[in-house]
């Protein structure tokens, strides 16, 4: 089974790669949260109890805004606006479906083409020493993976961050991004290791999330 992320993507907007990878932890924390609080329908509910039993398999596709509209009034549809920067992303998400019984709403949507330059320009290095503190997300740059295969590993990251610490919540604490694993000063908690379905070879380590202790 799969979860489905969609992203809205506009032309207009001058998203970098980081951008949407923060985009995807805040909104996979959000589902998390929702998950949590018994308020979802069978509809959501019962898919999402077999899915995330699994290996927790997510897929990222892109939509144009006239696509992404249509979608967002879907009554099935779980959208999250998220403040990056000087933008708003925005997102959505489906029930987890069965791959061989992809969900027609997400299935003519495309999935190459979904990629960001990465600018560092949210790099924890780049910023005061204060700022130092909350949670940082690190992806491996070297790994060259696509914008959208590395949203699908932030989410896997906000998802078993919201396992380990069930009180832990997007707004919280601050969430900074550095594209490396070479930090001082951060208590790891958790890696994501890729099955290597698509772009990264197997047991690949693609995201580490942790806490800043200074």
């Amino acid at each position: 089974m799969a979860l489905p992320i969609v992203l809205l993507r506009d032309k207009n907007q001058d998203l970098t790669h980081e951008q949407c990878l923060l985009a995807a932890f805040a909104h996979m924390a959000k589902l998390m949260e929702q998950s949590l609080s018994g308020e979802w329908e069978l509809d959501w509910q019962s898919p999402w109890d077999g899915w995330k039993g699994g290996k927790f398999r997510k897929i990222v596709k892109r939509a144009n805004p006239q696509r992404f509209g249509g979608l967002a009034q879907d009554p099935q549809s779980i959208h999250t606006t998220v403040q990056i920067g000087n933008e708003l992303v925005e997102l959505l998400s489906f029930p987890p479906y069965r791959l061989s019984d992809p969900d027609p709403r997400v299935k003519p949507l495309q999935v190459a083409g979904l990629d960001y330059p990465a600018t560092g320009e949210f790099h924890a290095d780049k910023q005061p020493s204060e700022s130092r503190s909350g949670i940082v997300l690190a992806y491996d740059g070297k790994l060259g993976a696509s914008t959208g295969k590395m949203m699908a590993q932030a989410a896997h990251g906000a998802q078993l961050l919201k396992i380990l610490e069930p009180g832990w919540t997007y707004d919280s604490e601050p969430v900074q991004i550095v594209d490396n694993f070479d930090l001082e000063g951060v208590d790891w908690l958790l890696d994501v290791v890729d099955a290597g379905f698509t772009e990264v070879a197997p047991n690949s380590n693609t995201v580490k999330v942790g806490r800043f202790t200074r």
